[in-house]
């Protein structure tokens, strides 16, 4: 078939298979099925590799994904097989994950396997979390409000929350929340929505003003006194940022305190000051500290935290302590400064391995502690707690795994590329591995979205 864009002849040989229903597709796609699998049913080694990949993905395992505190109560998400998704579960001691109990099993709920939780954030006392849920893997999220004791929904349900990654920010004393929620059915133009637990009707918070609402999204946070909410705005998936703020109370209003000019990438609130990680004129990053005052903007922040060799990765901030996550072409360390950017003892954290990542970032535990999920090529994942003062330690919230990696060497090197950049490369190989280039190796390698790849435990490479 042959169609003429602009004068210039496309001539397309296949697009006949675009109708699937007719006799000709169907017996096209049947001769390539029975073609690869006379293929398949021809290597000799395939029914082994086969069943050991049937034995790990059905083997026992256990880890826990997001660590997040509400009260006294800590709430996290759990895999564990052969359940199909993520649940959420309730612990009150983090030495004890015996005494957890499960608050909402996406399992329970569709037998079929086929809702998911998106997210959850707990209510400041605990008492209710909110959660959501997105079926047949569309992630158009619908947000659940639950009864953290009993695991009972408390509230009507809110369609369409998640669509372009959605966000919750509690109010100070749990009555109602601010989240996100897209206008246009397709999903974009993302906004800011009140819901007052009880009879009152939801009502548009923070809409517009953004560099582009059509793909803005909304990252909304409370700060642990109750007194203001941030909403982070990303342009799509530049890396181009707003930040906005607003009191918590019922007569406040929102206004931007950085524009993307400020290439302000992060930001946490902490007690009474808004912490900014900064690459404006810093591309490795820099930490800066704004008082916050109704009208705040960046240009009455100073910097506490300078830019060095070392890449900012993440920043956390507890009662007295700010928390930053340094990259040095993977592996991580942590660093710690008191609020006014002094130097305090070095955390030791375990060589090449990584505590913060695109999917698992710095957990703050009320106004004093301080969590992240330390793992390594060799090491599954465990998450430790720390507080200013006190040496960090692991919690009994850890992987298990059928897969042992302890034996097997990791080191480092550095390729050099065509325009003389040093590019870091992690190889792992088991003992006695020739390092002559005689042994087949798998490179693994991403690029996009300024997400670098971090150490990760992998089970899968024993394949």
């Amino acid at each position: 078939m042959t169609d003429t864009y602009h004068g210039v002849d496309v001539t397309e040989d296949y697009r006949w298979l675009e109708d699937a229903s007719s006799k000709e597709t169907i017996a096209w796609t049947k001769a390539q099925q029975q073609r690869t699998r006379a293929y398949f049913d021809g290597i000799p080694w395939r029914d082994a590799l086969r069943a050991r990949v049937e034995q790990l993905l059905k083997a026992e395992r256990t880890t826990y994904k997001r660590l997040l505190s509400g009260g006294s109560t800590f709430f996290a998400l759990k895999v564990q097989t052969p359940r199909q998704q993520l649940f959420l579960v309730a612990l009150t001691d983090l030495d004890d994950p015996a005494a957890e109990g499960v608050v909402v099993d996406p399992d329970a709920i569709d037998p079929s396997g086929e809702t998911a939780i998106d997210f959850f954030v707990p209510s400041p006392d605990g008492k209710q979390v909110a959660v959501s849920l997105s079926e047949h893997g569309n992630e158009d999220g619908s947000l659940y409000v639950y009864d953290a004791g009993s695991g009972t929904v408390v509230d009507e349900p809110i369609p369409h929350v998640n669509l372009m990654g959605g966000s919750v920010a509690w109010r100070h004393d749990g009555s109602g929340f601010w989240y996100t929620r897209c206008a246009d059915p397709a999903g974009f133009r993302q906004q800011v929505w009140f819901r007052e637990l009880g009879d009152a009707p939801d009502h548009v918070d923070l809409a517009g003003g953004f560099a582009d609402e059509r793909i803005a999204e909304n990252y909304l946070s409370a700060s642990p006194d109750g007194r203001w909410v941030m909403d982070r705005v990303q342009k799509g998936d530049g890396g181009e940022w707003q930040v906005f703020l607003r009191s918590q109370g019922a007569d406040g209003s929102w206004w931007q305190v950085a524009g993307i000019p400020d290439k302000c990438v992060h930001a946490v609130l902490g007690t009474d000051a808004l912490y900014l990680l900064s690459r404006r004129d810093a591309p490795h990053g820099k930490v800066l500290r704004l008082p916050v005052t109704g009208g705040a903007t960046v240009a009455g922040a100073h910097e506490i935290v300078p830019a060095s060799d070392l890449v900012i990765e993440d920043l956390a901030v507890t009662r007295d302590t700010v928390w930053v996550v340094d990259m040095d072409g993977g592996p991580q360390q942590v660093r710690t400064f008191d609020t006014s950017g002094r130097p305090l003892p070095a955390v030791e954290i375990p060589p090449m391995s990584s505590v913060s990542s695109y999917s698992a970032r710095l957990s703050v535990l009320g106004q004093d502690r301080i969590a992240w999920s330390c793992e390594s090529f060799t090491e599954p994942a465990t998450w430790w707690v720390a507080a200013g003062g006190e040496a960090p330690r692991p919690t009994a919230l850890s992987t298990t795994t059928p897969v042992d990696l302890s034996g097997y060497e990791v080191t480092r090197e550095f390729a050099t590329s065509r325009d003389g950049t040093r590019v870091p490369l992690n190889v792992i190989t088991a003992p006695g591995t020739p390092r002559d280039g005689t042994a087949p190796a798998l490179l693994t390698a991403y690029g996009g979205y300024g997400i670098s790849l971090v150490p990760r435990f992998d089970h899968e490479l024993l394949l």
